[in-house]
């Protein structure tokens, strides 16, 4: 048989004065449990709210700023024309004598003759890449795997 949690009989044998006392026993142990499973963690909170705003505003701001300086360096940044130049120059020069080049303004002018197609496309690729150069004309034509023509890239700031 199960017992009942409060014996009736037991509470009528206690005085009123005992009544009372473990009344008052019982919700002070109410409102013990009642701090410390409900209201404890809201009074945290709202004690603390305030400092923790203040403190994430700050990493807020901080993480916005480094953001912004990412993104300033993801941006490419375009050589001036004479840095351009100057790297085109050294792109065509790795090209030994199958290639020669000469520029006017804005514009650069490469011939190549007998540049197999890996070179060629290595040359392109590099050109784009690293001198920001657009290829503006192109002539090319293959014999026996060997690629000859003329290219005309337009230097960055160039129309």
């Amino acid at each position: 048989m199960v017992k009942s949690l409060f014996n009736l009989a037991w509470w009528r044998g206690r005085s009123q004065r005992e009544q009372r006392a473990l009344q008052i026993g019982g919700m002070v142990l109410l409102g013990l449990w009642l701090w410390r499973w409900v209201l404890s963690a809201a009074w945290h909170t709202w004690v603390h709210s305030e400092p923790m705003h203040a403190q994430l505003d700050q990493h807020m701001a901080q993480m916005q700023a480094m953001q912004q300086q990412w993104h300033a360096l993801s941006e490419p940044t375009t050589p001036s024309p004479e840095v351009s130049l100057q790297t085109l120059q050294a792109l065509v020069e790795a090209l030994g004598d199958r290639a020669r080049s000469r520029h006017a303004g804005q514009q650069f002018f490469v011939e190549f003759n007998n540049l197999s197609p890996e070179a060629l496309a290595q040359f392109l690729v590099q050109s784009r890449v690293q001198s920001h150069a657009r290829v503006s004309e192109a002539h090319w034509q293959s014999v026996d795997g060997q690629w000859n023509g003329q290219l005309v890239l337009t230097l960055p700031g160039g129309r």
